[in-house]
């Protein structure tokens, strides 16, 4: 979780809420391992939001993230697109 976290904070911080705006060092060292995250966001009810403002977090972070610890490159997906039913 706190991995995830700290992807999202840095990706929050280029998009312009800037670096000293983050809440401590741990968000500059990238993982040791390669990340994938597919983000959903929940009202605390259990409700999905679904609707996505312009300057809101879901709004700005991609859906699909995939971080590559041999590179060091983050990489993202701003829409998934539906390609088929199984």
């Amino acid at each position: 979780m706190r991995v995830c976290e700290n992807i999202i904070t840095s990706e929050l911080a280029r998009l312009g809420v800037g670096e000293k705006h983050l809440e401590n060092q741990t968000n500059k060292i990238p993982p040791a391992n390669n990340v994938y995250i597919i983000h959903e966001w929940w009202k605390t009810n259990g409700n999905e939001i679904k609707r996505r403002l312009r300057n809101s977090v879901p709004a700005v972070i991609p859906e699909v993230m995939e971080y590559y610890s041999e590179t060091n490159v983050l990489y993202g997906v701003q829409r998934l697109k539906h390609i088929g039913d199984l």
